[in-house]
């Protein structure tokens, strides 16, 4: 069988396509006879049951090539991994083959599977949109240098864009996709992973199932102080003219992978992908007695229903796990160093949820 090859691959192959955010062969392994239980954010649509395809987002995944046409090679790229990791997950959580060493490739199957997993939603789609409205607000109106105010024209342009949400086109987004999937299967390399199975409970998931455990004692890190000043002096007899360096700081809300004590992936009921401490020694398959599986499963569904962006899942007959609503979402950014009209948008909790989708015409 020849490799899949993006430069040889039909850039029409995908477009105009349902693609599935959360892979559909993982949704398929929480469905009893096809269907699993759904619990959307938007208040409208009543849980219940879905098929996977319900769940998929058209051209999701579809962005308009150099030439100006739709080009679809990216969602054949993720179904790429998607496959690998689908094989390798197969083998490692079969009964038979439990206790066994992974394999250096089914290692890399699925830390990619995991990296992808964690920049390849809407909320990270979201972020970018954000950082995008701050970065322009904060290039369209400075801040004004001590004791100084805003001129005329700077002034208009805040008031016009105090009325504005700038987003920008989903290339944004699907543009760094492979190379933040890249550095965060970097850092997960160099984790070693557990696949672990619960006794009792049940796990749910979401359409952004990775998950960062933190120690008990973690806090989110200060944020930085906005500027930088230094006073101006003589130098050789030449006075230096004061400057001031500024200094922007964004954080996710969520926090990052270098502090998390574990990362945490369902992808069964019974089953997660475990990323232990960097560089620590773990046991490759671990099943948990009664009490650690009620604690665990209880723990991480609390998590992934606070971080489902757009949707949560379960098993039809575990739908007690979704009775409640999905809490609300905060901000998704944390940004220092800039003024409140800088951070209306990116520093405030998301005015909605749907990022920018891509909407092809035919030529």
């Amino acid at each position: 069988m020849t490799p899949w090859n993006p430069e040889n691959a039909d850039p029409n192959q995908g477009v105009g396509a349902r693609h599935h955010i959360l892979p559909k062969f993982l949704i398929e392994n929480f469905a009893d006879r096809g269907r699993v239980w759904v619990r959307q954010r938007s208040a409208s649509v009543a849980p219940g049951l879905r098929t996977p395809k319900d769940l998929a987002v058209k051209d999701f995944y579809t962005f308009v090539h150099v030439n100006g046409h739709a080009d679809g090679r990216l969602e054949q790229q993720l179904s790429q991994i998607e496959s690998r990791a689908a094989a390798s997950l197969k083998r490692i959580t079969d009964p038979s083959e439990w206790g066994r060493p992974f394999t250096y490739l089914e290692y890399g199957d699925i830390v990619m599977l995991v990296a992808c997993q964690r920049v390849r939603g809407m909320r990270e789609r979201r972020k970018i949109e954000l950082l995008t409205d701050a970065t322009t607000r904060i290039m369209a109106v400075p801040q004004p240098a001590p004791g100084r105010k805003l001129t005329p024209a700077q002034r208009a342009t805040r008031n016009e864009l105090r009325d504005l949400v700038i987003i920008p086109t989903p290339e944004a987004h699907l543009g760094q996709l492979l190379p933040l999937t890249k550095a965060t299967a970097k850092h997960l390399a160099l984790r070693p992973l557990t696949v672990v199975e619960l006794t009792a409970g049940a796990f749910l998931t979401c359409d952004e199932p990775v998950t960062l455990l933190f120690p008990d004692d973690w806090r989110p890190t200060p944020m930085l102080p906005p500027r930088q000043r230094v006073r101006s002096r003589r130098r050789d007899g030449v006075r230096v003219p004061r400057t001031r360096s500024e200094i922007i700081h964004v954080q996710n809300t969520q926090g990052g992978l270098e502090e998390a004590a574990e990362i945490v992936m369902p992808i069964g009921p019974r089953t997660a992908l475990v990323f232990g401490a960097i560089n620590g020694t773990e046991p490759t398959h671990e099943r948990l007695d009664e009490q650690e599986s009620l604690h665990a499963a209880a723990e991480l569904n609390a998590l992934l229903r606070g971080q489902a962006h757009f949707f949560a899942l379960c098993r039809p007959d575990d739908r007690d796990l979704l009775d409640d609503e999905l809490p609300a979402i905060g901000p998704l950014l944390r940004i220092g160093g800039v003024t409140p009209d800088q951070a209306r948008v990116a520093a405030s909790a998301t005015p909605y949820l749907k990022p920018m989708l891509h909407r092809h015409r035919k030529p």
